[in-house]
């Protein structure tokens, strides 16, 4: 069996995994929602689409350990940015687009990469830092 949850790094686990599942829900929410005329923190809709997928990726980078659990974080976050369009394609406010699927693929391909670069021991060293270990 494939252990690709690394629960021994991370105390709080459990918490992190809710906040996960938390990302993926107001970034599917915000997606199936009908658009608003408010203003947004940012006007590119592909930039936040990449960032957006960025977090979702990097976040569960954070909670998996190995290459092929990191390549299935990947996979994972594209499928759920491939099944959010077609989702949109059923909405009568909203479209389907293969350019916010590649925005979402370029999110999770960046956030990759910074896991590789070591941008995924942020949650292990905030907890560090929580709990007075330096």
């Amino acid at each position: 069996m494939l252990h690709l949850i690394d629960k021994r790094r991370l105390r709080y686990w459990n918490v992190w995994f809710v906040v996960g599942c938390l990302l993926i829900s107001s970034v599917v929410w915000g997606s199936l929602m009908a658009p608003s005329d408010a203003p947004s923190l940012i006007s590119n809709d592909k930039v936040m689409h990449a960032l957006a997928y960025a977090v979702i990726a990097l976040w569960w980078l954070q909670l998996v350990r190995g290459r092929v659990s990191g390549l299935s974080v990947v996979v994972a976050t594209v499928l759920l940015g491939v099944g959010v369009e077609i989702a949109q394609s059923f909405h009568p406010l909203r479209h389907f687009d293969y350019w916010d699927m590649l925005a979402n693929l370029i999110g999770a391909l960046c956030a990759a990469g910074l896991a590789a670069l070591g941008a995924n021991r942020g949650l292990y060293r905030l907890e560090r830092h929580l709990l007075g270990h330096r």
